[in-house]
């Protein structure tokens, strides 16, 4: 480049990328309303998060901040199977704005604990459970301590904006990091059974790194319960991994793996898998 533009150029100072250029002038913020399944047992649910669009490209905050629609797909399908999900023990990996973990404690899980490893994700989804009508006890003020818990009790008076419907049971919320020993150990107590573990270990469209396979599927390992029935679903969108990864993961570590094919998911990169103990 030469003449006068050239000098006009280098005489200006550089200026740094910033996703506020791109934001300033935009409302970042975007309500979610969903209704899943029909009639009396249907759910209905209220988020608050970033916009879809901004979300989902990290432009603002986590990608956490926001829905992805393997949560919606997930959801789709626990409504589907809810006679199976009576009295389960429950706990959500990398569970965002808690959408799917909203929606599996109102189709009647026993006890329902949502994790995510970010503290900013983690006190959006407390706030969403407080729109949906659970009350939150005495708030966290460092999730970053393995073990800090928010409670979250039943209440049909504390929503500001329309609940879960049917209304949920009570629900934990906790920092989970996957791979990290103190945190899994904090958790794994958190369950309400005898046996230790959950029955129902849930996770939407996590899968983004090669790296992150490993402490996944670690994680999910230390938290099934060893039973024929227990059973990890998971929502997998394809992105930079293929699940052919993940899947030779779960091998490695004792589960056996099924695609839910009576699910037909709304693109051809995204389905829904199933992983139970290969043997007990």
């Amino acid at each position: 480049l030469a003449g006068p533009m050239a000098a006009v150029l280098e005489e200006e100072d550089e200026v740094p990328f910033s996703a506020e250029l791109f934001t300033q002038d935009l409302d970042i913020e975007e309500d979610f309303h969903y209704i899943f399944g029909d009639g009396p047992g249907a759910v209905e649910c209220s988020l608050r998060g970033v916009a879809r669009e901004l979300g989902q490209t990290a432009a603002v905050g986590g990608t956490g901040l926001t829905i992805w629609r393997g949560a919606e797909e997930l959801c789709k399908y626990l409504v589907a199977i809810r006679a199976t999900l009576r009295d389960q023990d429950c706990i959500e990996l990398g569970a965002g704005l808690g959408l799917v973990g909203l929606v599996a404690s109102a189709l009647g899980t026993a006890s329902t604990v949502v994790t995510d490893g970010d503290e900013e994700t983690l006190t959006r989804l407390s706030e969403n459970f407080e729109r949906n009508g659970l009350a939150p006890d005495v708030p966290v003020e460092d999730w970053s301590v393995p073990g800090a818990v928010q409670r979250f009790a039943r209440s049909t008076e504390h929503a500001a904006t329309p609940v879960a419907s049917p209304p949920a049971p009570d629900a934990l919320v906790t920092r989970l990091f996957w791979g990290r020993a103190d945190e899994i150990q904090a958790v794994q107590g958190m369950s309400s059974g005898d046996a230790g573990g959950f029955d129902l270990i849930l996770a939407a469209d996590v899968v983004y790194e090669d790296e992150s396979i490993v402490p996944l599927v670690a994680t999910a390992c230390a938290l099934l319960r060893r039973h024929t029935d227990a059973r990890w679903i998971l929502s997998f969108a394809r992105r930079n991994v293929p699940i052919d990864l993940v899947l030779a993961e779960a091998k490695a570590n004792g589960l056996r793996s099924r695609r839910i094919e009576e699910h037909e998911c709304s693109t051809s990169g995204e389905a829904i898998f199933e992983f139970q103990w290969a043997e007990i």
